[in-house]
């Protein structure tokens, strides 16, 4: 992770920028009479809200303070300011953005308690990365579009933190064939046999009775979503707050194609207003082959 990223990072040639005085930060949306939710599933009837709070996507807000947020986001600004944004991004999923990956050990101290509370919100035996990620997505029309995880740079976890302007992060249900290979069970699925007497069941049993057939049995059996874990194409959204922290694992980030929208977007049953402004995010991640979280 630490070099393939990093080099991913180095592909981008980007022009240098004039910097602006400070970050602006944008105005929360209205919370109205107590909390507004954090998740809405109106589009997925099936999805289990609790287990999904629980164990796939887990949201703190307020997770700093106030003072934090405007010490990190100014930081990051004058770090990144030089730098245009970019369009494109090597895994054509970021758009308007830029970013910077840094060592632990590279922050001013002062900032560092925050981000080391920001990791200690990983599983017990994680193996951190001393590496935090920033990702600068304009206001105009930066975003982060929608895209399921592979294990290849990272462990099972990812770790967020939300500066200068509230979001909406959907998940959308993929489906067997739309996650990457190898991780189908971490995706929330899993294997059953077609019932005696289905005629596919029995076309595939058939087949596998073959001569020569490379993988016996292979074709008797199917992919499918684990209960609770929703149907493909349901989608979640989840509002992420300024200041607020964000865990993904499990099938969250391998079984849902997750993005973060830009622009006004509507959220939840009373369709509040949440409007994208420019958003600083930083990311920290486990190594690849840390102790891995329970899939469901």
């Amino acid at each position: 992770m630490r070099r393939g990223l990093g080099r991913m990072l180095g592909r981008a040639r980007l022009a240098r920028a004039p910097c602006s005085s400070s970050p602006r930060p944008a105005v929360e949306p209205r919370r109205g009479a107590g909390s507004l939710a954090l998740y809405d599933a109106t589009a997925a009837p099936s999805v289990d809200l609790p287990l999904m709070a629980s164990k796939w996507l887990r949201v703190q807000e307020d997770f700093i303070t106030r003072e934090e947020e405007k010490a990190l986001a100014l930081y990051f600004h004058e770090r990144l300011c030089g730098q245009q944004y970019s369009e494109g991004h090597w895994d054509s999923v970021i758009v308007s953005y830029r970013e910077t990956l840094m060592a632990w050990e590279e922050l001013p101290a002062a900032l560092r308690p925050a981000v080391e509370r920001l990791a200690s919100l990983f599983e017990p035996g994680a193996q951190v990365q001393r590496k935090v990620h920033a990702i600068d997505l304009s206001e105009s029309h930066g975003r982060i579009d929608g895209h399921v995880d592979s294990v290849k740079f990272c462990g099972e976890h990812v770790i967020g933190l939300c500066l200068l302007s509230p979001a909406v992060m959907r998940f959308k249900r993929a489906a067997p064939d739309e996650v990457h290979a190898g991780t189908e069970e971490r995706a929330g699925y899993v294997k059953v046999k077609p019932q005696a007497g289905d005629a596919a069941g029995a076309a595939a049993a058939s087949a596998t009775d073959a001569p020569g057939d490379m993988a016996p049995g292979a074709a008797t059996t199917e992919w499918v979503a684990a209960p609770g874990t929703g149907a493909p194409g349901e989608t979640v959204d989840v509002l992420l707050r300024r200041r607020s922290a964000y865990v993904m694992y499990g099938v969250g980030r391998f079984g849902y194609e997750h993005a973060v929208l830009g622009g006004v977007q509507r959220f939840g049953p009373e369709e509040v207003k949440v409007r994208r402004r420019r958003r600083i995010s930083l990311i920290v991640r486990d190594e690849a082959d840390s102790a891995l979280a329970p899939v469901v």
